[in-house]
């Protein structure tokens, strides 16, 4: 029978335990809400789903597709621009009021990953795990970033969770994990190779039946609904176009075509890509990511030694970790927008790695977690939250503040006049360039009006035109304001 002594001890500790937890979560808000009405991360894709959104609203139609993908013939589901919308309806428009859903879906993700992940952890090695997450510079980007993939993690985490049911058979447990998978390629075309995990656990679970097939079509059929309906209405032109494209990237990465085959060059490329993204999930300075790298690859071996008796929930996480690598390469130059599932599956697979070292190695992971967490806090702060102005690459240009800050000025030179948003930027080639700050125009009350006499460039190049007769410029932190006539 326990003694007092020893009562006293375990409660002290699990206070000590509720208390490490609790500022662990606190740092992890403070750092994607602390400045988040000036300082929000709002690029002109983000901006293009505002006003997609903004426009559905105001014309009360529910849009089937969203934004273009990196395929441009192809666009992402709708999902996040009804998110937004119904936002907007209980905000009047409030673009901060996205960012802090957002935020709020980025702090879920680390708790739901704590309580997914807990049972293949120790204590000391499940709060690292939330130290880790809460820090991650690229994890804090994605918590202020009203953008379409910013929901990813936290559907990695709900489809993480299904699977594992599906593994142990509960009830609806197929229709759950298809739904998940379904709700992840709304989001992200990119995501698709990751239904290699559904056809797992099903195969893995002995489930390979003919009545396992309703759950599999309604889970499809209710997750991709306003795909279908737009396939069924344009010839099939989404779906059944983006399965027709898989095929085909497949046969050319088998050497088909001579630009998308396997080659040297475009696994040098892909790796680079990988490891600078991979490089932002840990910290803002490379030197600090080397030491990770190295501790992760030292763990990966461990798994792959012990794969046997890994548990089946990590054998999942690496699994889908190795498909979306593989899917890396096949498509050649993934862009930042492939990498949120990683923000979930890479710290599992660290971590639980971690967990199999002798405790006083796990002791001296957890002096480095600590480091790195504090580092990466003071270079968060330093950096300005990734946006302009700082010095360094790792960031999103102006920021939400100063745009609006923008805007208020471009609407008083027109002096109530029209006027047309213009840039010479290398990126303004896009239609949707300077979406972000038609939005904010919107919400001021004044929006452009195309083909007027009054042009506004918004520069955040240097341009030829500050030297435009009787051209009237003003410089921001990030933007160059020129009007012409």
């Amino acid at each position: 029978m326990p003694n007092k002594f020893s009562i006293l001890f375990s409660s002290k500790k699990h206070t000590l335990i509720t208390l490490t937890t609790i500022l662990v979560l606190a740092l992890a808000v403070f750092l994607r809400i602390w400045k988040l009405e000036t300082h929000m991360i709002f690029f002109s894709d983000a901006g293009q789903d505002f006003l997609a959104a903004s426009q559905a609203v105001e014309i009360r139609s529910i849009p089937l597709l969203g934004i273009p993908s990196s395929v441009p013939r192809f666009r992402q589901g709708p999902i996040m621009v009804w998110l937004i919308m119904i936002i907007f309806i209980l905000t009047k428009s409030s673009g901060v009021a996205v960012g802090y859903v957002v935020a709020f879906l980025s702090v879920s993700t680390i708790v739901f990953t704590f309580l997914l992940i807990r049972k293949q952890l120790n204590t000391l090695i499940s709060i690292l795990l939330m130290l880790f997450m809460a820090s991650s510079p690229l994890l804090v980007a994605h918590g202020r970033m009203p953008f379409h993939v910013s929901p990813i993690p936290l559907l990695t985490v709900i489809y993480l969770f299904a699977l594992q049911r599906v593994l142990e058979k509960k009830h609806l447990a197929i229709l759950l994990a298809t739904l998940a998978w379904a709700m992840l390629f709304q989001f992200e075309l990119a995501t698709s190779p990751m239904i290699i995990g559904l056809i797992y656990v099903i195969w893995k679970s002995k489930q390979v039946q003919i009545k396992t097939l309703p759950s599999v079509f309604l889970g499809t059929f209710v997750g991709l609904l306003p795909q279908i309906i737009y396939d069924l209405t344009h010839n099939f032109s989404h779906l059944g176009g983006f399965g027709v494209w898989v095929v085909y990237r497949l046969v050319s990465f088998a050497g088909y075509k001579q630009e998308h085959t396997f080659s040297f060059q475009r696994v040098s490329q892909t790796t680079e890509l990988f490891t600078l993204y991979l490089g932002r999930i840990v910290s803002i300075d490379q030197p600090l990511f080397l030491v990770f790298l190295c501790v992760f690859l030292l763990g990966i071996c461990v798994l792959f030694v012990r794969r046997k008796s890994l548990p089946e929930s990590i054998q999942i996480v690496l699994l889908l970790t190795g498909t979306l690598l593989l899917s890396f390469f096949i498509h050649g130059t993934p862009s930042e927008a492939y990498f949120p599932p990683f923000f979930v599956l890479l710290p599992i697979l660290f971590f639980y790695s971690i967990s199999l070292f002798p405790r006083t190695f796990q002791y001296l992971i957890a002096v480095f977690i600590v480091f790195l967490a504090v580092s990466n806090t003071l270079g968060i702060v330093r950096n300005n939250f990734f946006v302009q102005p700082n010095s360094s690459s790792f960031q999103y240009g102006s920021s939400y503040g100063e745009q609006k800050r923008v805007m208020q000025y471009v609407i008083q030179i027109s002096n109530d006049q029209p006027y047309t948003l213009m840039s010479t930027d290398t990126g303004a080639h896009f239609r949707a360039y300077l979406d972000n700050y038609r939005f904010q125009a919107n919400t001021l009350g004044k929006p452009e009006q195309a083909e007027s006499k009054t042009l506004i460039f918004l520069q955040h190049e240097p341009s030829d035109l500050v030297n435009y007769p009787n051209a009237k410029i003003v410089s921001f932190p990030s933007v160059t304001v020129i009007r012409v006539k």
